[in-house]
C-alpha cells in the first residue's frame, strides 16, 4: 500500500478500501516480482517502439525509458515525457488520447539516434501531427 501512495495516482477511495486492497495487492506484488526477476538478454523486437514517461516517475524516468531504443531493430522509436509521475495520464486526460491518436498514424521513422530535448522522435517523413 505504501508503494501505491508513494507513486501517487491511486485514488484515495481505493487506498481506503481494505477489501479491494486485499484482492489487488497480491496481484501488484506479483507484477513487481516478475519485473524484478526479469533479465534482458539482448533480444530485439522487429516493430517500432513508443515509450512514455512522467517527469516525476522515479522508477521509469526519461533516461531509463530511452534504453528501450536499444531493443528494436525496426524503423522507429519514440519517447515522450509528460509532466507528472508514474500515472501522468490521469493528470493530462484530455491531451493523452490525442497524442495516442497521432502515434497510430505515426509515419515510418528513422532508426534510434540521439537528439537534444525531452521529446525523442526519429522520423524521416514528418513529425507528429501535434508536437508539444
Amino acid at each position: 500500500k505504501e508503494e501505491l501512495v508513494r507513486m501517487s495516482g491511486t485514488p484515495k477511495e481505493i487506498l481506503e478500501d481494505n477489501e479491494f486492497l486485499q484482492y489487488i495487492l497480491p496481484k501488484i506484488k506479483a507484477s513487481y516480482k516478475l519485473a524484478e526477476s526479469f533479465t534482458y538478454s539482448g533480444e530485439k523486437l522487429s516493430v517500432p517502439i513508443v515509450a512514455h514517461c512522467g517527469t516525476d516517475d522515479y522508477g521509469a524516468d526519461f533516461d531509463k525509458m530511452l534504453e528501450w531504443c536499444k531493443v528494436t531493430e525496426a524503423d522507429g522509436f519514440l519517447l515522450k515525457e509528460y509532466r507528472g509521475g508514474h500515472f501522468f495520464m490521469h493528470s493530462i486526460e484530455d491531451k493523452y488520447p490525442a497524442d495516442l491518436a497521432n502515434i497510430v498514424i505515426w509515419p515510418r521513422c528513422a532508426p534510434c539516434a540521439s537528439q537534444n530535448g525531452r521529446l525523442q522522435v526519429f522520423c524521416a517523413a514528418r513529425p507528429l501531427l501535434n508536437p508539444p
